[in-house]
């Protein structure tokens, strides 16, 4: 028997006519499988690459503010460095460091800049940071700790004039005139034209100029530098 023409006839066609491939339902439902079966892993992916974002834009934003902070050090605006610097880790690089380590010296938070120099004195070996050191121990009351950092720039840098400075005039505050002598004149031994450590020994000797010791040292100051502001002073 014919079929009418108003018949509809069951071929696997949509209401409106179009086929829908079986290979296109039986992909989808793998994919549903898949993500149902592997979930863990998507969401690994996922925290994974929100964490590379975060951490990305935490480095963007630190190195604005090492920018930013630079600049204000360069114009020596060492407020304005230190709200920059505040919040962020001590770097390791050495021309933050430097940046860092001397903001903080400038702020007088000598609790960051000690280790601060620290680190930079070990990363740069630059004496003029170890004097630094010095003195920030000097600072802080410790003075066995600042004549022996003294003594140790001296050892590894005999022309370095500044620890020897340093160190008889920490003798001298201390009213250890003989170690503060010993240093000054181990300083002239060492350094024998340097007006410095010429004036050092005269400023030590000063309190008693009947000593031979003092016309001495006024007399090789003068030899070196005959207009020496200090020996105008003495006159």
């Amino acid at each position: 028997m014919e079929r009418s023409n108003t018949e509809r006839v069951d071929d696997g066609q949509s209401p409106s006519g179009a086929s829908v491939p079986q290979s296109k339902k039986s992909k989808s439902s793998k994919v549903l499988s898949a993500i149902k079966r592997f979930w863990y892993i998507i969401v690994i992916v996922i925290v994974i690459v929100v964490g590379v974002i975060v951490w990305r834009t935490n480095v963007t934003n630190q190195d604005n503010a090492w920018a930013r902070a630079t600049a204000f050090y360069q114009k020596a605006d060492y407020d304005n460095a230190a709200k920059e610097l505040a919040g962020l880790p001590m770097p390791s690089d050495a021309v933050r460091l430097k940046v860092y380590a001397q903001t903080m010296l400038a702020k007088r938070d000598v609790e960051k800049a000690l280790p601060a120099y620290e680190k930079l004195y070990t990363a740069t070996k630059e004496p003029s940071y170890k004097v630094i050191l010095g003195n920030i121990y000097n600072e802080q009351k410790n003075y066995d700790k600042a004549a022996s950092t003294y003594k140790e720039v001296i050892a590894d840098n005999p022309g370095y004039t500044q620890a020897y400075v340093n160190l008889a005039i920490l003798y001298k505050l201390q009213n250890k005139i003989s170690e503060a002598m010993a240093i000054a004149d181990s300083a002239v031994k060492s350094n024998p034209n340097n007006v410095t450590l010429l004036e050092l020994k005269v400023s030590i000797l000063m309190e008693d100029k009947t000593t031979d010791d003092y016309k001495t040292a006024v007399k090789d100051l003068a030899a070196i530098n005959p207009q020496d502001p200090l020996l105008d002073s003495l006159k």
